[in-house]
């Protein structure tokens, strides 16, 4: 009998589960005029903070429009997970799939607005641009 997404042997040298994921859209986002963007997709738990046990999965760079929108096309990745991890409450009960979207190379705003409270509108939505 097969299981989908179990491997008996897995990159740790044990079974492991392949978690499959899928960004099919992404609406709102605010992005500067011109560069480019990336998704950064990490795995993250408790007792990984950063996802490095997973690795990152990053996409390449996207050119954005100069007075248009991007063309978002869905995104996938696979992370690989030990087997016994999927048995450990701790991991069950803290893991999440961390989106990260870069944006470098993009047109500095002539005055960036700032609202009342005096946080930049992108570190609200915890976006990141990277010149």
């Amino acid at each position: 009998m097969s299981v989908p997404g179990f491997r008996p042997q897995g990159p740790w040298g044990g079974p492991s589960v392949s978690l499959a994921v899928r960004v099919a859209d992404a609406q709102g986002l605010r992005l500067m005029r011109g560069g480019e963007i990336r998704l950064v997709l990490t795995l993250r738990a408790a007792d990984d903070p950063e996802g490095e046990s997973f690795g990152r999965k990053v996409t390449p760079w996207l050119g954005v429009p100069e007075n248009e929108a991007p063309v978002w096309r869905a995104r996938e990745a696979v992370f690989s997970v030990p087997a016994d991890r999927c048995f450990q409450a701790e991991f069950v009960d803290s893991v999440y799939l961390h989106i990260s979207l870069w944006q470098k190379g993009h047109a500095q705003p002539e005055k960036e607005a700032q609202p009342a409270f005096g946080v930049p509108v992108g570190a609200r939505l915890g976006l990141r641009a990277f010149n």
